[in-house]
């Protein structure tokens, strides 16, 4: 498959939780990274968590990789999702925005995808910019 790139998240600041535009993949992905850079943050106690989610129906999203969380310092991260060699076929509880931090799932990379942003604390505010790459 041959690269894809998509921007998530043009540089400006968040407020609340919420989601990227949904990009779609044009073939079975074999990788996805994402990168985020920090680039500000405010609040008391902010924390901010990032998570690539997939759909396979546009209705119901689920986590399949997360960052490590931030909370005061402004910096990059790159984290991402591996398709597995084998298809597999298991049931497991739909998450949003609930994956421990910097863990991945194990399922068929789906179509359908966005990063979704969880922000805590008292009056967090995170300017960021969040870009994807597919293959």
């Amino acid at each position: 498959m041959p690269l894809q790139s998509f921007t998530l998240h043009a540089s400006q600041a968040e407020t609340a939780t919420g989601a990227s535009s949904v990009f779609t993949v044009q073939d079975v992905p074999d990788a996805v990274t994402v990168f985020v850079n920090v680039t500000a943050n405010s609040g008391t106690t902010p924390t901010l968590d990032m998570y690539l989610q997939g759909s396979y129906d546009g209705q119901t999203w689920i986590d399949l990789a997360s960052s490590a969380q931030w909370t005061t310092t402004n910096n990059a991260q790159i984290f991402g999702f591996t398709a597995q060699g084998a298809i597999h076929s298991a049931a497991f509880t739909t998450t949003d925005a609930t994956l421990a931090a910097s863990t991945t799932r194990t399922v068929v990379i789906p179509s359908l995808l966005r990063l979704k942003w969880k922000l805590g604390g008292t009056t967090p505010s995170y300017t960021f910019v969040a870009k994807a790459q597919v293959r």
